[in-house]
């Protein structure tokens, strides 16, 4: 209903209030860098086209009384109707043009906050223009508005909005005030309160540049001379005299300028062109900081719980205007609590930050779509006054009644730390900078993925790279390999294939992850990635019938799989004979028992004692797992074969062992339903009730498993497909297994195969996946930052792919890192 009350508004007065207790740092690390960057061209085209529609406006508004003359002279219109369209054509024109200076001083408040332009003297030169154009003083503005925003909701500092409280209506204590007190003291009429909202909104700003009325308590003892026109008003420090005398200047120059105007043009001119816009354009300015800055169900902060976070955190953005307020304000409604929690950050890169706040912390994120009418009348109805006392404080009404409450289980902190490292005012702020395009897809947005808080969606998939000496300890070069991919802060590596067993292995130099030599080479790659705020799994591997044999009777271990099935066809890798096929001798039951034990080890040495931060199980393309999953690998007729539940039977032991060992959120796996590599492969019916039931069994054993990992059916073998074939999809998957909530306890997707940047950003958007890019990422190790920033991406070598037991960087630590990359240097 139009005059009713929004969801949101109900749901925050159904729900008591917990303050939030992120700090800055934990805030900050969520957002990209890239949001910070100014493009001084697109700043300036938003200032042009408010310019130039203002202009198109004036232009329409000289139109109108020709126009009437000739409905009256040429078309025989009455007089009356002639005269009635006239005033709707002048009640549109101040209506667009009110909505386009408000645009006008929005931009100006841009300026103040330095986020037009990298360069401050285009930031001050655009703020001074458009606001000394609508009679503010920019400067003075501007020095009040810094405070605004490092005092924003608190009950004692804040000097823009501040509230009333208990003690300015002369009401007795609370237990003491008696009904009769609230409506002799307090209450009012419609019909008044109504007046009170007409004459605020149309004479607030005027009257709060003139007595800085509605500042701070502390206003009132500096009267008389507390306007923003004085330089030695007690607002302004000494230094900012020089700024608040050229502001005045600039009024001063406008008003000359309007002058010499109405004389060419006429006093009804000038009262229709521009004193009637620029009222109404300053009656929505106050309606935006009113309906942005107080709400019944948003609490206030005295000093001893304020914090900036909070504070910011009190603000409300609103859908004003729709998309007309969405594109003339600039996301300044919409948007506002972005802006407040990042003040530097662009006007158009703010609705980014806002879907990271509404994903992040959804219980504090505050958004309102109650229409602006009703909103103002409810606050000024049910945000009369404050308490004297408490320290976080919700408005009260007229009947000295509160809208909401605080949880009963909240307990304050003894004292919130005022810390202003948000403020850009006050601290610089690092800037990513890049000349190329950059995209707001969900592929470059936070998510949280088991125990680890990625900044981005861009994973880099396991590579084998055979990297390692014949005793399976990884060399060390393989640091510095990982080291490079890590060096984009929150990026998640997933670590080449590991052997969790030397039974389990059966190639030649691959890493492994079961003696202390392994474990501590590993510990250097998991200290190297730490650094450099990323993250990493480990893959961990058996390869059953995929294993050569040679190898495996080398070291006096067993050539064993699912069932005695030998592979179509063996890939040549390094150390292997393809020729050699025979068939792998079963695993018994005992042994698969064994082998799920193995897993279970490999996962405790990885996690604590080589430091990784989780681990992945492979059970794709044709190894171990993969052999007992599909029944064209396993024949077996006992209880791990013969049946789809069967064959699912060992993945989920191997699930069930390292979860035990772990933790689920640290538990991950691999699976690969569609691949053909390795003699692997079924036909949809089959391959659709196989893994529905292994992801259906997982989901309800472990659901707060880290993420499923799947290779996407376009992958086929070596080879990747320009699309997926007929009825082959993971979409099967992803109805099963994916949470639509993106919170912590979210269940994730990593898909992987033959990703360009489009697919990745499409799949990210369409289907909220997370993306594995491998071969790119060989041959780019700052690949995140080239797909946020759209730089094109360095060719791979693939004779370099599988060198093995080598020192050589050629192909593996030589690929180049892109121009302008702040992490490049690092290297």
């Amino acid at each position: 209903m139009f005059l009713d009350d929004s969801t949101e508004f109900k749901r925050r007065v159904a729900t008591p209030f917990s303050p939030p207790t992120i700090s800055n740092t934990e805030l900050r690390a969520l957002i990209p860098n890239y949001v910070w960057k100014k493009n001084t061209l697109r700043g300036l085209l938003n200032v042009v086209i408010q310019l130039v529609s203002a202009y198109t406006i004036y232009k329409f508004g000289w139109l109108i009384e020709p126009f009437t003359q000739l409905l009256v002279n040429q078309y025989g219109v009455s007089l009356t109707l002639a005269t009635a369209v006239k005033w709707a054509l002048w009640g549109f024109c101040w209506y667009s043009q009110s909505i386009i200076f408000t645009g006008a001083w929005l931009l100006a408040h841009e300026a103040g906050h330095l986020n037009i332009s990298n360069m401050n003297w285009v930031n001050h030169t655009v703020g001074f223009v458009l606001h000394s154009f609508l009679l503010n003083p920019y400067h003075p503005w501007r020095l009040s508005h810094i405070s605004h925003h490092k005092h924003t909701s608190s009950v004692e500092n804040e000097n823009t909005i501040p509230p009333y409280v208990r003690a300015d209506f002369d009401l007795p204590p609370p237990a003491k005030t008696t009904p009769m007190d609230y409506r002799e003291l307090v209450e009012e009429t419609p019909i008044y309160t109504l007046g009170r909202m007409a004459l605020t909104h149309v004479l607030g700003f005027q009257f709060f540049l003139f007595t800085n009325a509605k500042g701070s308590s502390q206003a009132q003892k500096h009267l008389p001379f507390t306007d923003y026109f004085l330089p030695s008003s007690w607002i302004f420090k000494p230094s900012d005299r020089i700024p608040v005398l050229v502001s005045d200047a600039g009024i001063i120059a406008t008003l000359y300028i309007l002058r010499a105007w109405t004389q060419r043009y006429g006093l009804d001119a000038f009262i229709k062109f521009y004193l009637m816009p620029y009222i109404i354009a300053h009656v929505w300015v106050i309606m935006i900081a009113y309906l942005q800055h107080a709400d019944p169900t948003v609490p206030l902060y005295r000093n001893r719980q304020w914090s900036y976070v909070r504070g910011a955190f009190s603000t409300i953005d609103r859908p004003t205007m729709g998309w007309v307020g969405k594109f003339f304000f600039h996301n300044f409604t919409h948007h506002h609590v972005a802006h407040h929690l990042f003040t530097t950050v662009p006007c158009y890169n703010l609705p980014i930050v806002t879907e990271i706040l509404k994903e992040s912390f959804p219980e504090h994120y505050n958004y309102d779509s109650t229409n602006s009418l009703r909103a103002i009348y409810r606050n000024f109805t049910q945000c009369r006054f404050l308490e004297d006392e408490g320290d976080i404080v919700f408005y009260k009404n007229m009947k000295g009644q509160a809208t909401r409450t605080l949880a009963e289980d909240f307990e304050p902190n003894p004292q919130v730390p005022l810390d202003f490292s948000f403020f850009p005012h006050l601290f610089p702020v690092i800037l990513l900078s890049s000349n190329s395009q950059m995209t707001s897809s969900k592929l470059f947005q936070p998510i949280k993925l088991g125990d680890v808080d990625l900044k981005h969606r861009v994973v880099m998939p396991p590579l084998t790279r055979f990297r390692a000496n014949e005793q399976h300890v990884p060399l060390p070069i393989v640091k510095e390999m990982y080291a490079q991919r890590a060096s984009t802060p929150g990026t998640l590596l997933i670590a080449e294939g590991t052997f969790i067993d030397p039974r389990a292995g059966g190639y030649p130099f691959v890493p492994g992850i079961w003696s202390e030599e392994q474990i501590a080479a590993w510990k250097e790659v998991t200290s190297a990635v730490h650094k450099k705020g990323s993250f990493i799994y480990l893959q961990l591997w058996a390869l059953g019938r995929a294993a050569y044999p040679a190898v495996l009777k080398a070291q006096n271990y067993d050539f064993v799989g699912a069932s005695d099935i030998p592979m179509p066809e063996r890939p040549q890798i390094p150390g292997g004979t393809p020729e050699e096929n025979p068939p792998p001798r079963p695993l018994t039951i005992p042994e698969i028992k064994e082998y799920a034990e193995m897993f279970a080890k490999a996962a405790s040495n990885a996690v604590y004692k080589a430091g990784f931060d989780g681990v992945e199980v492979h059970g794709a393309n044709g190894f171990i797992v993969d052999q007992f999953l599909q029944d064209v690998s396993n024949h077996r007729t006992d209880e791990y074969g013969g049946s789809v539940e069967n064959r699912a039977r060992f993945a989920l032991e191997v699930i069930d062992a390292i979860v035990k060992a772990v933790g689920p959120r640290k538990t991950a796996i691999r699976l690969s339903p569609w691949n053909t590599i390795q003699g692997m492969g079924m036909d949809v019916p089959r391959t659709k009730a196989q893994f529905s039931y292994v992801v259906s069994k997982i989901k309800e054993a472990h659901p707060t498993l880290s993420y499923i990992h799947v290779v996407e059916p376009r992958v086929k073998g070596f080879d990747t497909l320009d699309h997926d074939p007929e009825g082959e999809d993971n979409d099967f998957i992803r109805e099963i297994w994916t949470s639509p909530d993106e919170d912590e306890n979210g269940r994730r997707l990593i898909s992987a195969g033959g990703y360009t940047r489009e697919l990745s950003i499409e799949n990210a958007d369409k289907r909220g996946d997370i993306v594995a890019v491998g071969r790119a990422f060989i041959a780019n190790p700052d690949l995140p930052y080239r797909l946020e920033h759209n730089i094109p991406w360095n060719d791979y070598d693939r004779s370099t792919f599988y060198v093995q037991n080598t020192l050589d960087p050629k192909g593996y630590t030589d690929y180049p890192f892109a121009d302008g990359n702040p992490y490049a240097e690092k290297h």
